[in-house]
């Protein structure tokens, strides 16, 4: 199992048996070139996991032979295997697999297809279906990025109705002048993702919330954005994107259908976001943490008190307990994270510090706050909060 699923939890579903049995994933991507003859989906041809193949951009039920890999690359990311290893969480899912656009064509008219794309899935069953291929940041400005003007985003909200959740990549346009979320995932009834690193803090390329009108708390949860993948004939390689931070999240809602057939697109948004590493702690850029697959076998009951509030009349100190100060040969960041929400829920700063001293992090309560603001603060676990 690689590093990357480690974070989420390893072999931990499939050591309870949940591997994504009977749930139907759709996958709209940009192409899945070479993904009927290598050996990462081997099993799954010789099983007849996949389902149905569309290509709507060239009106064919071929997939396999177009130039982009993208779409290959994201399947190994739920289901593919390297070595006869998973490479994601739910192999034993069956596919839909649809091309829906040129990886550098008309975003418009890929949008398009993804509609159409979205009733095909309906039509052949799908549960879950993974959008890691949508519009750039140039197709519309960020106050359209709003979850109900783009084409794309109002289709997601229409498979949320027909019981299909959407789980969509945040968008890669961390460090840019608009690093909003890219459609759909600024959609009220869209699972969004960003990508983290190897540490747990956000990755520089990924898109963050919040969305423009702060209507809603976006993004959802975080996931490793690295991902060893499958491509091009018989390939390997490590990919970097939200684009793959997205299938590990498909992969392990897979899972949590097979344990919860009877459960609603809402209802595994929720618990995805509780199943989140930071829950209830929540921020722009890593939603409420990245899903951990031992909540929903080992869950965990009162956390120790690994942090305290030391007020001032002028400052505020958060103090790290003794007992959870870093081991100075850690190598691995011990991250706090934290923010200053307003009265209304707008959270206007919020930061992760590596601890690397027992007063990590202090509050000037003449200029950071005002009357209502609350601190929120999550570190090993533990979620405390205190309003001025």
């Amino acid at each position: 199992v690689s590093f990357s699923l480690n974070m989420m939890g390893g072999n931990t579903f499939a050591q309870h048996g949940h591997t994504g049995k009977g749930v139907v994933i759709a996958i709209l991507d940009a192409g899945f070139s070479g993904a009927d003859s290598h050996e990462a989906f081997r099993q799954l041809g010789l099983n007849g996991q996949i389902r149905a193949t569309y290509d709507f951009v060239g009106k064919t039920s071929d997939v396999y032979h177009c130039k982009s890999d993208h779409g290959t690359e994201v399947f190994s990311c739920i289901a593919g295997k390297m070595g006869g290893k998973n490479m994601g969480f739910a192999p034993d899912a069956t596919f839909l697999l649809a091309r829906i656009m040129k990886e550098y064509g008309n975003e418009f008219r890929g949008e398009e297809n993804f509609v159409a794309g979205v009733e095909w899935s309906d039509k052949n069953g799908a549960t879950l279906i993974n959008s890691s291929a949508g519009p750039n940041d140039f197709e519309y400005m960020p106050e359209e990025m709003d979850g109900k003007t783009a084409l794309i985003s109002r289709a997601a909200n229409l498979a949320a109705r027909k019981g299909m959740l959407v789980i969509a990549a945040a968008g890669n346009e961390g460090g840019t002048r608009d690093e909003n979320l890219l459609p759909p995932a600024d959609s009220d009834s869209v699972l969004a993702v960003t990508a983290v690193n190897d540490t747990g803090f956000i990755a520089d390329y990924s898109s963050v919330g919040p969305v423009f009108d702060f209507r809603t708390r976006k993004p959802d949860v975080c996931a490793p954005g690295t991902a060893i993948v499958a491509y091009g004939d018989n390939e390997y390689g490590i990919g970097d994107g939200t684009s793959f931070s997205c299938p590990f999240v498909v992969g392990f809602a897979a899972c949590l259908v097979e344990m919860y057939p009877d459960i609603t697109p809402l209802g595994l948004m929720d618990t995805l976001r509780h199943s989140g590493s930071l829950y209830p702690y929540f921020d722009y850029a890593h939603g409420n943490g990245i899903p951990q697959a031992s909540y929903f076998f080992d869950p965990p009951g009162a956390m120790p008190e690994t942090f305290s509030f030391g007020t001032h009349d002028s400052y505020t100190d958060i103090i790290i307990d003794d007992n959870f100060m870093p081991d100075c040969c850690r190598k691995m960041p011990t991250l706090l994270f934290y923010n200053l929400e307003t009265a209304s829920g707008k959270i206007y700063r919020y930061g992760v510090i590596e601890v690397r001293s027992k007063k990590p992090l202090s509050i000037d309560n003449l200029q950071d706050v005002t009357p209502g603001t609350k601190l929120n603060v999550s570190y090993k676990g533990y979620y405390a909060s205190k309003v001025f």
